[in-house]
């Protein structure tokens, strides 16, 4: 039996981008803005993020479900690693 992990609005929010569900995560959030009570989803003030347009449920099946189809989405580390650290600070 795997150990349970817990899951924060962050790594929801990367993952979800990883998947290429959520294309841009904008603005800048305070710590005192974000709020844990939505955990393990983000905080819709603090991590507010944008769907991908290009995924639809027509074609769900050439885009998401397809092994490789995210390499082609995923945003590069440089641009998800401060977004991790900012993750942290923001959610405490």
């Amino acid at each position: 039996m795997r150990p349970l992990r817990r899951v924060t609005a962050t790594t929801t929010a990367l993952g979800m981008a990883a998947a290429g569900l959520i294309i841009a995560v904008s603005g800048t959030a305070h710590a005192s803005a974000c709020s844990q009570s939505y955990l393990p989803l983000p905080d819709s003030s603090c991590t507010p993020g944008s769907y991908n347009p290009d995924v639809t449920q027509s074609n769900i099946h050439s885009t998401i479900c397809v092994s490789g189809w995210t390499a082609t989405v995923r945003p590069s580390t440089s641009y998800t690693n401060p977004l991790k650290a900012q993750g942290i600070i923001d959610y405490g």
